[in-house]
C-alpha cells in the first residue's frame, strides 16, 4: 500500500504534518501532531519562527531555497516537505510534501490525501499554489482558511520522521472541536482527490 493510500485509509487518524512527516506510528487523531512536540517543545504560536523551530526541534532539516530560483534539490534518502501558516485568528498550520513524480500532495484533516491546490491545479511549487481555502468544502468538510503566510522548505526521513501529540498553539490555534470542520453533504468538485 502507497503511503498516500495509507494516510487515504487511515483520514481520520493523522494530519497534515503526519502525513508531510510520513509518521504511520503516532496517529494524531486529526490534530493532535504539533512540530516541536517530538522534541519535546511544541509550538506555542502560530508564527513562522515558532512552525520552523518547532519542525527543527523534531529533526527536520531547513533546506536552502536556491538563489537562482526554483526548488530546493532531492537529497538522497530524504523527502522534501513545506510548510505554511493562516495567520487568522483562528489560524493554523499546513504542510505538503513531494512526491516522486516532482508534484506535491496534502492531507487537510479528516480528508484523504489531496493532489491539488485551492483552485484544482496539481502544485509543482506551494510557494505558488492557490493556498485560500476560505470557505471551500473538501470531501465534505468546511475548510475556512488562508495559508498565506510560506513557511519555508525542509527535509525529512523517506522512512518517517516521529512526530508527537499536542494541543494545536492555544493564542492563535484553531479551535477544531468547535466545527472549523462542519461536515457538510456539498463539496466543491474542483478540490476532489486526483491523481495526475
Amino acid at each position: 500500500m502507497s503511503d498516500e493510500d495509507f494516510f487515504s485509509a487511515h483520514k481520520s487518524r493523522f494530519n497534515c504534518y503526519s502525513y508531510a512527516a510520513g509518521d504511520k506510528e503516532n496517529p494524531s487523531e486529526v490534530v493532535g501532531s504539533v512540530p516541536g512536540a517530538a522534541g519535546g517543545e511544541p509550538m506555542k504560536r502560530m508564527t513562522v519562527g515558532d512552525l520552523r523551530a518547532g519542525l527543527i526541534k523534531d529533526g527536520a532539516i531547513p533546506a536552502e531555497e536556491p538563489v537562482s530560483g526554483g526548488l530546493p534539490p532531492q537529497k538522497s534518502g530524504y523527502r522534501l516537505i513545506a510548510g505554511v501558516l493562516s495567520p487568522e485568528a483562528n489560524g493554523d498550520f499546513h504542510f505538503y510534501r513531494r512526491e516522486k513524480d516532482g508534484f506535491w500532495t496534502h492531507k487537510p484533516a479528516r480528508t484523504e490525501v489531496l493532489y491539488a491546490d485551492a483552485v484544482g491545479k496539481l502544485i509543482d511549487d506551494p510557494r505558488a499554489a492557490a493556498r485560500d481555502y476560505r470557505n471551500e468544502v473538501i470531501n465534505g468538510y468546511r475548510w475556512p482558511l488562508n495559508y498565506s503566510q510560506f513557511a519555508g522548505f525542509f527535509y525529512v526521513p523517506e522512512n518517517g520522521l516521529k512526530t508527537g501529540k499536542a494541543a494545536p498553539p492555544k493564542a492563535q490555534g484553531a479551535d477544531f472541536s468547535a466545527g472549523v470542520f462542519s461536515n457538510r453533504p456539498e463539496s466543491s468538485n474542483h478540490l476532489r482527490q486526483f491523481r495526475p
